[in-house]
């Protein structure tokens, strides 16, 4: 009897999944919103990114940088916690503004859409409330803002594991530099994943988007110390 209701609930929840990602499908070609998750994905990930690698950065600059290698490399445990709060409050900080703007935004444009729509089809407003394509536009929009929010955040945790694990676990420079190994190769993946949208090269996409990070640790290696 038990294994029985075990099984029933196991397919119960198999059809749910499977019954939203068909309706994730239908909602996402109705409303063409495909392109902007992709573009929330990539864009935030991307500024989740290269925040992480800006603090990153940073801290080592202020622990002597490049003239004090390889010492600049090690931090105190009270200087990774620094690093990994300021870290998460950055991208936390992104993620809740990209959330609450993007739902704000998504919403807005969704409503307009369909307020188009019902004028030019020449009908009373409000005749599509409740429909299936007023579903398709308010499921979009809720989807659109839950990538725009978790995608900085989820970059930023993913850089920032190498300070995760050392901030119980001694690994010397290995922290700093796994952490910047991740980062770049995060760029690379974005770049990968617009040159497969594009199909172009992929790994030129890959470079373009590592670059930016080059870029920010380059301005970096500039600025005044002291």
């Amino acid at each position: 009897m038990g294994k029985n209701s075990n099984n029933h609930s196991t397919n119960k929840n198999k059809r749910h999944k499977f019954e939203f990602i068909k309706k994730w499908k239908e909602y996402s070609e109705i409303t063409h919103a495909g392109p902007i998750y992709r573009r929330f994905f990539v864009k935030n990930g991307f500024d989740g990114a290269l925040t992480i690698l800006g603090v990153i950065i940073g801290a080592w600059i202020a622990n002597g940088g490049i003239w004090n290698v390889p010492s600049s490399l090690i931090f105190s445990v009270t200087e990774v916690q620094f690093i990994i709060l300021t870290g998460l409050g950055a991208s936390l900080s992104m993620g809740i503004s990209g959330l609450w703007g993007s739902f704000l935004t998504e919403s807005a444009e969704r409503k307009k859409e369909i307020h188009d729509l019902e004028r030019s089809m020449v009908v009373k407003s409000g005749k599509f409330k409740n429909t299936y394509i007023t579903k398709a536009q308010k499921f979009s929009a809720i989807f659109a803002a839950i990538i725009d929010g978790i995608s900085p955040a989820l970059f930023a945790i993913i850089c920032l594991i190498p300070f995760f694990i050392g901030f119980f676990i001694d690994l010397g420079y290995f922290m700093f530099v796994g952490s910047i190994f991740l980062t770049y190769l995060m760029l690379f993946f974005l770049g990968v994943f617009l040159g497969r949208i594009s199909k172009k090269n992929v790994i030129i996409y890959g470079l373009k988007m590592a670059t930016a990070g080059v870029v920010v640790a380059l301005i970096f290696m500039f600025l005044p110390t002291a």
